[in-house]
């Protein structure tokens, strides 16, 4: 096993065989917790299969594992390699809905909230969201939010409701093991339609957010911001560095 993902003479093909082997030598809960003991230079070995790039490996421990035990290690590599896509496909972004979002995320038969990095330079970047039947899902759970990794960090969004006024509260920051850094982060809401009565769309909505500081925004009744689907479409930019700023 250890082979796998340190070894330089890697074979692709014979990384199958090798670990249903494995996995026939042991029960199914004992096999599964051997691959997330931090036996490797204090890591696990789908730990080193993340960093290392060897993706057949990853693919062939991830069918044996029947719960994640080790979400700290695999959060480190995924920041080690930038992998947003793989954090996602992994399910490691924490539980930001709740126990009465579960009902709202199963109607909804996909993820409520899809986001992706777009790189802009060194110190800057933009981070696009979709938050699908936004609203309905505020008035049912009160706050949602996610978690991508950008820039060798994983960082968070969450957006909090407040009835009656149907007011937002919005806030960002950067989950553990992430490395500290001071950022200036902006809140972008486009309007998707336009206001009855209106030719042209409203402009778009801009918060500058301090890192893990609160901040209140107007109420969102306007459903010119909204698509046809009750989807929000957002923005984040953060830049990392910036004039009288460091890291």
């Amino acid at each position: 096993m250890i082979d796998l993902v340190t070894t330089p003479n890697y074979t692709p093909s014979s990384v199958v065989p090798i670990v249903e082997s494995c996995s026939a030598a042991l029960p199914a809960a004992k096999f599964s917790d051997l691959l997330q003991k931090n036996y490797i230079e204090g890591h696990t070995t789908i730990y080193w299969a993340i960093v290392d790039g060897r993706k057949e490996a990853l693919l062939a421990f991830v069918r044996f594992i029947s719960q994640i035990q080790c979400p700290d290690n695999l959060h480190l590599a995924c920041m080690v390699t930038n992998d947003h896509a793989l954090f996602t496909q992994l399910n490691l972004g924490r539980d930001m809905i709740g126990a009465k979002g579960e009902t709202l995320k199963r109607s909804l038969l996909c993820s409520p909230q899809e986001n992706h990095e777009v790189g802009v330079d060194e110190d800057r970047f933009v981070v696009s969201f979709r938050f699908k039947m936004c609203r309905k899902r505020l008035r049912m759970t009160y706050s949602m939010g996610t978690e991508f990794v950008a820039r060798g960090r994983i960082w968070w969004l969450r957006i909090f409701y407040c009835a009656p006024g149907e007011e937002w509260i919005i806030a960002t920051g950067l989950s553990q093991p992430s490395l500290p850094v001071r950022p200036l982060a902006k809140l972008i809401i486009e309007a998707q339609r336009e206001k009855p009565g209106c030719a042209t769309r409203p402009a778009a909505w801009q918060w500058t957010i301090g890192l893990n500081k609160l901040r209140l925004i107007a109420p969102v009744g306007n459903t010119a911001y909204l698509d046809c689907d009750g989807t929000l479409h957002a923005k984040l930019e953060i830049e990392l560095k910036c004039k009288g700023r460091s890291e």
